[in-house]
């Protein structure tokens, strides 16, 4: 039989394990010993308030923690019969869930006012480019006439003038192409006289008028042999309608001259045919080397 004192020490013993242990009473009965800790919950408030130029804040922060909740439970149950001591010893510890820090922030407001009259004044003012007018002007050149003559200048061939010829073709003259000297372009009439006398160049003239004024021209280029140049129209081969002479001026021989005349036919020299026009000079000496360039015979 186990003894009472052997009991009461064991169940000091296991109170001792609750810190808020209550007394314990002997008894055949189960004895329950419950022991309780709850941990104390604290609340932290802070309330701040900021103000500023512009705006006011009113901020009330409220926090709850609640750190540790705990339910300890211990009990003990024991029952004497006889012969033997059992201790049955339950321990139940409960721990809650730590509720950390609930915030909650309210009132916060911002209000700022601004008042403005703001003023635009916009002057939209368009200013146009100038306007320019360009005047087209536009040339039309006339039809082109008829034509008279052909290779006036001399420059459809370097070997050839025609469908200009010499009248006089005996030997001692000679005509060519000069293509080292001119008055326009590359070419001019070469002619050679070996002794002193008169020679001309002609060509046929087409699409002839009767009535109808014409001029006729021609540039040279004379020496100190040649003094004397002529322009001249014709019809039944050499009968002449117009001849004028032109009288070298001392000293010019050298240079470039334009000599002109008017030549018009009647319709009986028009119905002739064989119509020319001629250029030529009057030359003296054992060699003289005029030279021609740049022929007209147009309509006034």
């Amino acid at each position: 039989m186990i003894p009472k004192t052997f009991l009461t020490a064991l169940t000091a013993t296991c109170l001792a394990v609750s810190s808020n242990a209550s007394p314990c009473k002997v008894s055949s009965r189960t004895t329950t010993v419950a022991s309780t800790e709850t941990a104390s919950t604290t609340e932290i408030a802070s309330t701040a308030t900021q103000t500023t130029e512009a705006s006011s804040i009113e901020s009330a922060t409220t926090v709850t923690d609640t750190s540790f909740i705990s339910d300890a439970t211990t009990t003990i149950e024991f029952s004497t019969t006889e012969g033997s001591l059992t201790i049955d010893l339950t321990s139940t510890a409960t721990e809650s869930d730590a509720v950390t820090t609930i915030a909650t922030t309210t009132d916060s407001t911002t209000t700022e006012t601004t008042t403005a009259e703001p003023t635009t004044t916009a002057e939209d003012t368009t200013t146009a480019e100038p306007t320019t007018t360009a005047e087209t002007s536009t040339t039309v050149e006339a039809p082109a006439g008829p034509t008279h003559i052909v290779n006036a200048g001399f420059e459809a061939s370097s070997q050839s003038i025609s469908p200009w010829s010499l009248v006089d073709t005996s030997a001692q003259y000679s005509v060519s192409v000069d293509t080292t000297e001119s008055h326009e372009g590359q070419n001019s009439a070469h002619m050679s006289y070996r002794s002193g006398s008169t020679n001309f160049l002609r060509q046929p003239l087409q699409n002839i008028e009767a009535g109808v004024s014409y001029t006729m021209s021609a540039w040279i280029l004379s020496s100190s042999t040649c003094p004397v140049a002529y322009l001249r129209c014709t019809f039944n081969d050499d009968s002449v309608v117009k001849s004028e002479m032109y009288i070298v001026p001392d000293g010019t021989e050298d240079s470039w001259q334009q000599m002109t005349a008017t030549c018009a036919y009647s319709q009986a020299q028009v119905d002739a045919g064989n119509l020319f026009f001629y250029v030529g000079f009057y030359c003296y000496g054992s060699l003289s080397e005029p030279r021609i360039d740049t022929v007209g015979f147009r309509e006034q």
